[in-house]
């Protein structure tokens, strides 16, 4: 085995991984993610079963079924 391959081996098993700006920054609690807007389901629906949402010139339909699970269809 060449020299410089041995070197190379030795120098890529000393490399640790470098430390970056989030390996102390402490996670926020579930649900408390600022730069996700929160809606309650109750508030969209406001007693509906179903909601129109227009995105980008298309309609969508939310609707809670009869297992109050949301469907999103097109």
């Amino acid at each position: 085995m060449t020299s410089a391959i041995q070197n190379r081996r030795r120098d890529h098993r000393a490399k640790k991984p470098a430390e970056t700006a989030t390996d102390s920054v402490v996670p926020l609690p579930e649900g408390m993610n600022p730069a996700v807007p929160e809606w309650s389901s109750l508030d969209l629906f406001k007693g509906a079963k179903e909601l129109l949402i227009r995105h980008n010139g298309a309609d969508y339909r939310l609707r809670i079924t009869a297992a109050n699970k949301l469907i999103l269809t097109k």
